[in-house]
């Protein structure tokens, strides 16, 4: 007797992306319109603008969404002690000698690029980043390396 519902909640579903596509498709239009007729009157150099700082907007997100983080009850100094592990187990050599401060500390392996935090309340984030854009395999690489980090400080 559940089948109709489970029916109709997937034909609702259906309708809803459809009415998504339509509004997503409707916007990318009227964007490209828009463009287009201040092109026009504008010129060219107008276009070329706006095509840079939708370039440089869209390297700056991805840049900022490639970051992966994870907060332990453990002190910094145990931590950055599981970072340093667990940048060898991955692959990660750095040659200079590694240190942080009382509150955080910085480290450069290759193309990762990792942070430890000291928060309130007894946590401390590590921030992870590999390489500069989120791509499947920066994510990856990093989710590997956050999980090492998780297997040592608990």
């Amino acid at each position: 007797m559940n089948r109709p519902y489970i029916k109709a909640a997937v034909a609702d579903h259906g309708d809803l992306a459809h009415h998504e596509l339509w509004i997503s498709r409707t916007l990318w239009l009227a964007g490209a319109t828009i463009v287009f007729v201040a092109a026009s009157v504008l010129g060219v150099g107008f276009l070329a603008a706006v095509a840079i700082v939708a370039f440089g907007a869209v390297a700056v997100k991805t840049y900022i969404d490639n970051e992966s983080h994870l907060d332990v009850r453990a002190s910094i100094d145990d931590a950055w002690d599981a970072v340093i592990d667990s940048l060898g187990e991955n692959g990660f050599a750095f040659g200079e000698p590694t240190w942080h401060g009382a509150t955080e500390g910085r480290l450069l392996a290759g193309d990762a690029r990792v942070v430890v935090e000291k928060h309130p309340g007894g946590t401390t984030r590590v921030r992870v980043r590999i390489g500069l854009f989120d791509r499947a395999d920066n994510r990856r690489r990093a989710g590997l390396l956050i999980e090492s980090v998780r297997r040592r400080v608990r």
